[in-house]
């Protein structure tokens, strides 16, 4: 048994000798490694009881477990810092034309992303907002125009007695009740780091203000000025937090109801906030204080259907501006960011933005998706490096 093994050891020795040195002697040939990533597998052999070691062994890496691609490319764009709004995927898939066919990925498959100019990051972010201030006052001074054009509503004589019109007055009763309890719960925006946040809700209340008032001289309300409302309510929930605001259709049966002994003469509120039982769900809840920089990077393609996202065919041509959705038809309220694209660089909130890009003629130019969501950067800030702004793709139709 002895003789035997010294026969293996004897040959597996020569052999090993053989192949860490060629024939032409040096040294022996490096590991082969595969494509994927990081590990070291040896291959060894076992014979009669011992382990030997083969002259040539293979570096294994792992590749990853196997996730849905739907899944892996907004975590694969944040951890490179770059937005997942529906421009970047779908210059992904662009780029990277295998995707379209693959259902799962590997999560340490590397893949191409766009080719935009080198971004400075000494650059500071652009933002237009007032100063707290100012935010506090012109706050405080449409909380004043707000009260009193819900307490001119409330004793509002109605120019139709319909009950579709009687209905939708009390539709609108709901909504300044819901803004009536978001700000007592939020108070005055007057810190500093909230003034961003405090700029768009000064547009927001504004715009409200000036509707109710529309509709006191009225006597009257029409279904663009409803929508318009319930849009701008919405909004408001989406800058102060993540759960949406109790929209009317979720108010008690009470509050919706045509009150019996409704007088058709006058419209009487039918509720009152300081009576409401349902819980506002604002009263603990504050404020993200920090905003983070993102800088917006134009892309497009040629006559010839080249992709284009870097040179002077499209930088320093374009400019963007961006506004809360329900006003993005009033043109007042928006905020534009004098340095243009590629790269035009702002402090945004955790809301969705719409945004308007101009070219240097100032001639808006057309966009595929300008509603635009911010609030996965700061759902899931571990996927970014926070040392880097993030960049905004934005597709640029001809």
């Amino acid at each position: 048994m002895i003789v035997f093994m010294l026969i293996w050891s004897y040959i597996f020795y020569s052999f090993q000798v053989a192949a860490q040195r060629p024939p032409t002697g040096g040294s022996a040939p490096p590991p082969i490694q595969s494509e994927e990533d990081n590990g070291i597998s040896p291959i060894v052999f076992i014979v009669g009881g011992l382990a030997l070691g083969a002259a040539t062994y293979v570096l294994v890496k792992p590749k990853g477990v196997k996730i849905p691609v739907s899944q892996h490319l907004p975590n694969y764009l944040l951890a490179n810092n770059i937005l997942p709004n529906q421009d970047a995927l779908e210059l992904m898939y662009e780029l990277n034309p295998e995707l379209k066919d693959m259902p799962e990925i590997r999560s340490k498959k590397k893949l191409t992303l766009p080719n935009f100019p080198i971004l400075d990051e000494n650059i500071p972010p652009e933002n237009p907002a007032l100063a707290s201030s100012e935010t506090s006052l012109k706050f405080n001074n449409e909380v004043e125009l707000f009260n009193s054009s819900k307490e001119t509503f409330t004793q509002l004589e109605l120019a139709d007695n319909s009950n579709e019109s009687i209905i939708n007055m009390e539709k609108v009763q709901a909504l300044i009740n819901q803004v009536e309890q978001e700000l007592n719960a939020i108070g005055n925006p007057n810190d500093r780091s909230y003034a961003m946040l405090g700029e768009f809700m000064n547009d927001l209340l504004s715009v409200f203000n000036q509707t109710i008032i529309e509709i006191n001289e009225e006597k009257t309300v029409n279904t663009a000025q409803l929508s318009l409302l319930q849009n701008i309510v919405d909004n408001l929930a989406e800058l102060i937090s993540d759960s949406a605001l109790l929209s009317y259709q979720h108010l008690d049966n009470s509050v919706l109801s045509q009150p019996k002994s409704l007088d058709k003469k006058r419209f009487i509120a039918s509720t009152n906030p300081h009576n409401n039982q349902l819980e506002n769900p604002f009263s603990k809840r504050k404020f993200i204080a920090d905003t983070k920089d993102f800088a917006f990077a134009v892309y497009k393609y040629s006559e010839e259907g080249e992709l284009i996202t870097k040179g002077p065919e499209i930088e320093n041509k374009y400019f963007i501006s961006y506004v809360v959705p329900a006003l993005k038809d009033f043109s007042d309220y928006y905020k534009p960011i004098l340095n243009p694209a590629t790269y035009a660089i702002a402090s945004l909130p955790p809301a969705v933005m719409y945004i308007e890009v101009k070219d240097i003629n100032g001639n808006v130019v057309s966009i595929n998706n300008p509603k635009i969501d911010f609030k996965s950067v700061y759902e899931d800030p571990h996927e970014l490096n926070e040392n880097k702004m993030i960049k905004v793709p934005l597709f640029i139709k001809p």
